[in-house]
């Protein structure tokens, strides 16, 4: 996302203090229900960056809520890790846990993300569902396998990318 370097903080009551996620106090719902604003992956223009976006989020949340996905170690700062994500472009990202230990983001995600949402969607999903988490593993796949040209049609940043190096 092009708003992934400015963020200052995790969470935030307003947007204004440029957080992850902010609860606003608009639902567009009734007042039974709260929004939670992803303010991380705002700015992206690409519909297939911003399919992965809603549906990996979604998927996630599901997974969470369904109880698949749980003990998954925290980042030892995750403002810092995304603005490092977000800055390198050469394919070799990396995250450190709270306990200092140092994975690979794909490997992270893998690890503690994608067996929960494949478990979800085994109990039940959706056909767009199962077609959104086989788009998710494609891209992690490519970036595990470090062939982010692969993606050069596809995920906004390696686009605007070969872009700029192809003139």
């Amino acid at each position: 996302s092009p708003r992934s370097i400015f963020p200052l903080k995790v969470y935030s009551e307003v947007s204004t203090d440029y957080p992850l996620v902010s609860l606003r106090d608009e639902p567009h719902a009734g007042e039974a229900y709260t929004r939670a604003h992803i303010v991380y992956g705002e700015g992206a223009r690409s519909e297939y960056t911003t399919f992965l976006k809603h549906a990996s989020t979604s998927l996630v949340l599901q997974a969470i809520q369904g109880g698949h996905i749980k003990d998954v170690p925290e980042l030892a700062d995750p403002i810092e890790a995304g603005k490092g994500l977000a800055k390198n472009l050469n394919g070799d990202w990396n995250v450190e846990l709270t306990s200092g230990k140092k994975l690979g983001a794909v490997e992270y995600l893998n690890t503690y993300y994608v067996d929960g949402i494949e478990n979800l969607l085994d109990e039940s999903g959706s056909e767009d569902s199962h077609e959104a988490f086989r788009e998710l593993k494609w891209v992690l796949g490519r970036l595990g396998e470090g062939r982010i040209e692969d993606l050069d049609r596809s995920v906004e940043w390696v686009i605007k990318k070969t872009l700029i190096e192809d003139g």
